[in-house]
């Protein structure tokens, strides 16, 4: 199952034919050259994020976090930066909390 968006593809098992790994795996693509996917926004897909869930429950935090963090403009344009791995994955995390924040801001 897939949708695009924004140049974003969002990928994941069929729900109807559920696969669940022994850990929950988030795996991001950048495509050599853009894909028309049939998006609404009639964007090509440059950007695949495909999620391999260990758990429903996982997929649906994952999935929704994601979703939300491809609202923020900063978030998109990060990504589209090809950052290396820890680069990335740091970016992600401040992202995470700054969307995300938990309880009262100082």
């Amino acid at each position: 199952v897939s949708s695009s968006m924004d140049g974003i593809a969002w990928m994941r098992p069929d729900p109807a034919m559920p696969v669940y790994l022994e850990k929950t795996m988030v795996i991001l693509a950048f495509l050599e050259h853009p894909v028309d996917c049939k998006a609404l926004d009639h964007r090509q897909t440059e950007l695949l994020f495909l999620v391999l869930p260990a758990n429903n429950t996982e997929m649906a935090i994952i999935e929704r976090k994601l979703w939300r963090l491809s609202m923020s403009a900063p978030f998109l344009a990060g990504l589209r930066e090809q950052l290396t791995r820890r680069k990335l994955l740091d970016f992600v995390i401040a992202q995470e909390m700054t969307v995300f924040q938990q309880g009262p801001t100082p």
